[in-house]
């Protein structure tokens, strides 16, 4: 876990220091808004992709 948030700094501050000032998240509320629906698109995808052998025959 904690090697995978170093990761994710780590490539947020490539990302700062190879694009500097041209790029901007935005403020507190679109941020949080952001993460938010990235969290719910990934929690989205883990439940399509958790037994695809059976959506595929229409079974529940």
């Amino acid at each position: 876990m904690v090697g995978r948030v170093r990761k994710q700094f780590l490539v947020l501050e490539v990302v700062n220091v190879a694009s500097g000032d041209r790029v901007s998240l935005g403020g507190f509320f679109s941020v949080t808004l952001l993460c938010l629906t990235l969290l719910l698109a990934r929690a989205a995808v883990r439940r399509l992709l958790a037994h695809p052998h059976q959506r595929a025959h229409g079974e529940s």
